[in-house]
């Protein structure tokens, strides 16, 4: 049985990766394939981390302002 080297959290973060469904989103519909469920993922990701970007956004404009 292998090790594991990973924590559980960046574990799950490395199996979960966001670049993926992205490229493969942005691949089918450039090609004018079809897209799947790869679409929804790449929005979830893309959300998540525009919320996440957000959230530090606003700590650092209230800590300066």
């Amino acid at each position: 049985m292998p090790t594991r080297s990973m924590p559980p959290g960046v574990r799950a973060f490395a199996e979960n990766q966001a670049v993926p469904p992205i490229v493969e989103t942005i691949r089918a519909l450039l090609s004018n394939q079809p897209v799947g469920n790869t679409v929804w993922v790449a929005l979830a990701w893309w959300f998540g981390i525009m919320f996440v970007t957000y959230i530090f956004a606003m700590r650092v404009y209230k800590k300066r302002g």
